[in-house]
């Protein structure tokens, strides 16, 4: 086995452990948060997209969003810089809903092998779109109510709350075809979102 072949199976093994490591803390943060362990970190506060719909608000009332504190801009640095140094290894590497599509993704692979991940370059192109319609909303909405506007929509925040009886029918219904379309398309949500 070459040396470049052995590092980048290396390199993809340590991402897996990084992707399983990041969701296990992610789980172990919503169980705690669920059943009232002290000391517990909220979802959202672990969220750089708190950092995005935090800026507006902090920046015109010196104020935080509803559930939100100043760790939310730490993570939306190190996104940042994670996107200049990396790319788009955020969605990859870290972001647990990422790692679940990606998942999902490899059984999608495995049972429609002539399907998978074969959208229209047109639909795909206009759908690349949609993610800055969608950012542009929730930080407005979110900056008129100061509040976690894109909460009952986000499947992030459902799927690691599923079992709480705190997500809108809306949440179920976007999580539920997030995690179906990524039996189909490669991460969907973070594609298109």
């Amino acid at each position: 086995m070459s040396s470049s072949l052995r590092r980048k199976e290396n390199a993809q093994t340590f991402r897996w452990i990084v992707q399983i490591a990041v969701f296990v803390y992610v789980l172990v943060i919503s169980i705690g948060k669920y059943l009232s362990w002290s000391n517990t970190a909220n979802l959202h506060s672990i969220c750089p997209f708190g950092g995005v719909v935090n800026l507006y608000t902090f920046f015109s009332t010196g104020n935080y969003v509803a559930k939100l504190h100043q760790a939310t801009f730490i993570l939306l640095i190190a996104l940042v810089v994670g996107l200049i140094l990396t790319g788009k290894s955020f969605c990859g590497w870290i972001y647990p809903l990422g790692s679940v599509q990606e998942w999902l993704g490899k059984v999608g692979r495995k049972l429609f092998p002539r399907i998978y991940d074969k959208l229209p370059r047109k639909l795909s192109y206009v759908l690349g779109f949609v993610k800055y319609l969608i950012l542009a909303w929730v930080v407005y909405q979110t900056a008129l109510s100061a509040k976690l506007f894109f909460e009952p929509w986000d499947p992030y925040w459902n799927l690691f709350n599923i079992w709480t009886g705190e997500i809108a029918i809306s949440g179920y219904v976007v999580t539920g075809l997030t995690l179906f379309f990524s039996l189909f398309l490669e991460r969907p949500f973070c594609r298109f979102a």
